[in-house]
């Protein structure tokens, strides 16, 4: 069971890296045609990003559709109550980053899938906890 979960999280990263930098809009009929259209451009230079910046873009990706209507308005009031420096998105990230760890490490540790869902509850509100 374990080693299907470790499959099932390796497909799923892998998935989440080939969508955000392998993944092309492109079409084949496009590349083809692109030459005889235009010109071609010299390709824009790539600027390298620090781990801040790229966790950062992860997670205002992955974590954007639960951010709509009025909750981002009040978590980013909520963090600028508190003082912290983090975005909205960010802070959705940890809260979703410490549901998971929590609940992996409770089913690893006791293998119970019960008890994994409620420490993954749990660990979705430690960050709330913090802001407090």
């Amino acid at each position: 069971m374990l080693q299907l979960m470790g499959v099932a999280a390796a497909g799923g990263a892998g998935l989440v890296f080939w969508w955000l930098f392998g993944a092309t809009r492109e079409s084949a009929a496009d590349v083809r045609l692109a030459p005889a259209l235009e010109p071609p451009q010299p390709k824009p230079e790539r600027r390298s990003l620090d781990g801040k910046q790229l966790a950062s873009g992860m997670a205002q990706r992955l974590v954007a559709p639960a951010l709509r209507g009025k909750r981002n308005a009040e978590i980013q009031t909520r963090l600028s109550a508190a003082g912290t420096g983090l975005k909205p998105h960010e802070f959705l990230g940890l809260q979703f980053l410490a549901a998971a760890v929590l609940a992996l490490l409770g089913f690893a540790r006791f293998g119970n899938l019960l008890l994994a869902v409620g420490l993954g509850f749990v660990g979705y509100f430690l960050p709330r906890f913090w802001l407090r």
